[in-house]
């Protein structure tokens, strides 16, 4: 085994920078991007973990490793990933962003390549490149030399998945609440949550989305372009979205599955999902909504009409298969040609 030496000082500065621009999340070890360093080793000794990675961070490697630099400040956040993943000896899992770019381009190819691409670069490139690059002592890296080969792989990554679908169906039926002038705040609440029941399946981090989004909380937006007249670009937008809001749902389960071996950690720099992450675990953690309500966020009356609603629905939930599905995909499709015929 090969050893490599790094200064102590060179890692302090990484893991300070780490928790400066708030990269790597986890539950419990870093809810909000902040870690207790000496916790974090202790409770990480001998156990096995990795790194989810959004597709802006694995885009952004791709890129760097393809043109030998990128924006400074992007450049910096992929060397301090990389590097701090090598020093706590954590995996980099881009299976979720590769099945959303694939998803989107409908090519197989894509995902194949992608993920062969990514091998390559962990093969390619030593620990102290990131380093330098994470300490911005250098801007340029080598040009990765891909072998054109791509990732044998039966698993398909042109279908999306279930947390994608809920929540595209979810986003364009906001929007048509947002638009929606003829309904109160507590109207659109009662709707979005009875909706959610008879359509889809809960999912916390859409209801809280939800919620803050309807109470125009400072830093969540809606879908990009949703006041557009075209649906194609609204769609789009809500496309965009979905997928945001589906790495943080599909972490959180993955992170609640007890017989999952190894420890979760996830890694953005998306200013949307960064904010949410706090609200998602204090919702998670809370009785009902004491979290909106013990913030301000919702009011008494706004807790109550939320709560009948779910008192009202209470069932068992919906297998999760291909049926179902296939079903909230035809919910989406009705909810965007719903939307078609409010915008004519």
């Amino acid at each position: 085994m090969k050893c490599l030496f790094i200064d102590k000082s060179d890692i302090d500065q990484v893991w300070n920078e780490i928790q400066y621009r708030h990269l790597i999340y986890h539950q419990v070890l870093a809810p909000g991007g902040e870690f207790d360093r000496v916790e974090f080793q202790r409770k990480m000794a001998g156990v096995q973990g990795f790194i989810m990675l959004d597709r802006n961070i694995l885009s952004g490697l791709l890129k760097a490793c393809e043109q030998g630099t990128l924006e400074e400040t992007e450049l910096q956040n992929i060397g301090l990933i990389m590097f701090w993943s090598f020093l706590n000896r954590l995996e980099l899992s881009p299976g979720f962003a590769v099945q959303e770019y694939s998803t989107r381009t409908r090519e197989e190819a894509d995902a194949a390549t992608e993920l062969q691409k990514f091998q390559e670069i962990q093969g390619q490139y030593n620990p102290y490149i990131w380093r330098d690059v994470a300490l911005k002592r250098v801007c340029n890296i080598p040009k990765l030399n891909y072998s054109g080969e791509r990732y044998p792989t039966t698993i398909s990554n042109t279908n999306g998945c279930y947390h994608y679908y809920i929540a595209l169906a979810s986003m364009v039926h906001l929007v048509r609440l947002i638009r929606d002038q003829s309904k109160s705040l507590i109207e659109k609440l009662e709707d979005f949550y009875q909706w959610t029941y008879d359509n889809v399946i809960t999912s916390i981090v859409i209801l809280v989305y939800a919620i803050l989004l309807l109470k125009n909380k400072n830093g969540i937006k809606a879908p990009k372009n949703s006041n557009s007249k075209d649906v194609a670009t609204i769609i789009k937008g809500c496309e965009n979205q979905a997928w945001d809001l589906s790495y943080l749902a599909y972490w959180i389960r993955i992170s609640q599955d007890f017989s999952y071996d190894k420890t979760v950690f996830f890694s953005t720099n998306d200013k949307l999902l960064q904010i949410l992450f706090g609200y998602v675990l204090e919702a998670l953690q809370s009785k009902e909504f004491d979290w909106a309500r013990n913030k301000g966020i919702l009011t008494k009356k706004e807790c109550a009409a939320i709560m009948k609603v779910t008192e009202d629905n209470k069932r068992t939930p919906p297998i999760v298969d291909e049926l179902f599905i296939e079903r909230v995909k035809q919910v989406a499709k009705f909810e965007e040609e719903k939307l078609g015929s409010e915008i004519r």
